[in-house]
C-alpha cells in the first residue's frame, strides 16, 4: 500500500469515527454536518462529519490556481481516477491542525459509479466519494477523504 493510499486510509477512519462522534454527541457547533463534500456550499459553511470545516473564501489568494489545474494536481496524487470530477473552492480548517485553519484550496471530488473498497483488511470499507483537496496557491495535496 503506498504513503497515499494509507494515508488517505487513516483520514477515512477519522472521518468515519468523526461521524460516530457526532451522532453520540450533537453537532452543537451551528454548522450544518454533512457526510460528503457538497456540490456547493452555503454562506455559513459546513462541517465534513465533524472532523473537516468548509467556509467560502472571504478572499481568493493572490496567485490562485486555477480549476482545471486543481483537478490535474488532484488526479496526480489519486492517478487511479478516470471519472469525471468536480471542483470548488474553500477555507478548509481541521480542528486541531495548526496547519489547516482556514487554508484556501480546492476540493477535487471524485465519484465513483460503484462503491470501492479502500480496506486493506477483510472487513470491507466502502466507499463511493474521494475528495482531494489541493493547496488553492501552491496546488500540493493537503488532504484526502474518502466518504459514503
Amino acid at each position: 500500500m503506498s504513503g497515499l493510499s494509507r494515508a488517505l486510509l487513516m483520514v477515512a477512519l477519522v472521518v468515519v469515527a468523526g461521524a460516530v462522534v457526532i451522532a453520540v454527541r450533537g453537532r452543537g457547533s451551528g454548522i450544518p454536518s454533512v457526510s460528503e463534500v457538497p456540490a456547493s456550499l452555503p454562506a455559513g459553511g459546513v462541517s465534513l462529519n465533524g472532523v473537516v470545516v468548509l467556509k467560502p473564501l472571504v478572499t481568493r489568494p493572490a496567485h490562485v490556481l486555477s480549476k482545471a489545474a486543481a483537478i490535474k494536481s488532484a488526479r496526480a496524487d489519486a492517478a487511479k481516477h478516470s471519472s469525471a470530477a468536480r471542483a470548488m473552492e474553500a477555507a478548509v480548517t481541521i480542528s486541531g491542525d495548526p496547519h489547516l485553519q482556514s487554508t484556501p484550496a480546492w476540493i477535487v471530488t471524485f465519484d465513483y459509479a460503484k462503491p470501492i473498497n479502500i480496506s486493506g483488511s477483510k472487513t470491507p470499507e466502502l466507499v463511493t466519494h474521494d475528495s482531494i483537496f489541493v493547496d488553492a496557491s501552491t496546488g500540493k495535496l493537503l488532504l484526502g477523504i474518502y466518504t459514503k
